[in-house]
């Protein structure tokens, strides 16, 4: 997850993004939230799986992961012994997760053969991190290239179960998340035109008239203050959980060694005493010099401490590609009622509905 590995799959990432979106037909009314969650899946799996992916494997991917979702929040709230219980949501949850490692063991194989078509011959094969072989800066790699070749010398490589996971955490840290936050940015975009022309403004110096490039990314400092503002606003997660490693006291409350520790973000984000004028949605709250007012372990959009998110940068990136190479193209526009936040597993839009209009640099 460093920048330059991750930067092996941004111009992919884009071109995936450019052709997904230029199928949208002008003037017809988009569920935009449902938009955002599938183009994040879908550009994700190309970075971690490569291009090329059977399209029936994708679309499965698309359909299962709300219900995953759903699944894991129930199963980080209950108390563990009712998530053993034989109960039918639990089965249902049980049987979506193996539907969802088979269908992780199927994108591991396609990964495998787009490796192995890639692969140098020994004698040309570069010494080094595997990050940085030919087959990853190729247009079929991935990111996943890295779990495929990792080998530890005391333990060997990844067994098949320990990939399944990995790949299961990647997944369901990645989609909802950047898709919420992405939906809520667009609903912001719309309502709030001196935001939208400084964003267009910027973009159009940054990339004129020609496609975005990952290199663009550097030049959008505006635009990602907006990202990080939505994060501020609408989460994206609102619970959280810690488990106490020690008996501490907290506020005065004793809470012993072992216990679940439930915390908001998305309540400490809109604490006044924190945060001046919370309820208003306000890029320039990140200006370098506004910021440091800010303590940096109050924006808890990615954690913070030892526990922070590894896929930072990532996320990063993710949102930015997506949200430029919309932008570039499109111009969209308020179609429904404003969305009222609901807490389920991220803060997510009640409803949304956008119509895009073509727009030129």
């Amino acid at each position: 997850f460093n920048k330059a590995h991750i930067a092996t799959r941004g111009d992919v990432m884009i071109d995936h993004v450019r052709t997904v979106t230029g199928a949208w037909t002008p003037g017809v009314t988009r569920e935009t939230y449902a938009d955002m969650n599938d183009l994040t899946l879908s550009t994700f799996l190309v970075a971690l799986f490569g291009s090329g992916l059977p399209d029936h494997v994708a679309e499965e991917f698309t359909s299962l992961m709300p219900a995953i979702m759903r699944g894991t929040i129930r199963q980080t709230i209950l108390p563990g012994w009712v998530t053993k219980l034989p109960l039918p949501a639990n089965r249902a949850h049980e049987q979506h997760v193996a539907r969802l490692r088979a269908l992780i063991d199927q994108a591991i194989e396609h990964h495998r053969a787009q490796l192995s078509a890639a692969a140098p011959a020994a004698s040309e094969a570069p010494v080094g991190c595997p990050a940085h072989q030919p087959a990853e800066r190729g247009p079929g790699g991935g990111l996943f290239s890295t779990l495929l070749t990792a080998d530890d010398p005391q333990t060997g490589p990844l067994s098949h179960q320990q990939l399944q996971d990995e790949a299961i955490t990647l997944l369901t840290g990645a989609i909802e998340t950047t898709g919420t936050t992405l939906a809520w940015a667009l609903y912001e975009i719309s309502r709030n035109p001196t935001v939208e022309k400084s964003l267009y403004a910027e973009l159009d110096a940054a990339c004129g008239d020609r496609p975005l490039t990952h290199q663009d990314l550097a030049s959008l400092p505006y635009m990602r203050r907006v990202l990080k503002e939505t994060m501020r606003m609408y989460g994206p997660a609102w619970l959280v959980t810690r488990t106490t490693t020690r008996p501490v006291t907290l506020d005065g409350h004793p809470i012993p060694k072992g216990a679940d520790v439930i915390y908001s973000p998305y309540i400490h984000q809109h604490d006044p005493d924190v945060y001046s004028d919370p309820g208003t949605f306000d890029p320039g709250r990140w200006e370098p010099e506004r910021a440091k007012s800010v303590n940096r372990s109050s924006f808890l959009a990615f954690g913070d401490g030892r526990r922070k998110c590894i896929g930072e940068e990532f996320a990063w990136t993710e949102l930015l590609i997506i949200l430029a190479t919309v932008l570039q193209r499109w111009r969209l526009t308020l179609a429904s009622a404003p969305p009222r936040p609901q807490a389920i597993v991220t803060v997510k839009p009640d409803k949304l509905s956008m119509t895009p209009q073509p727009r030129t640099a």
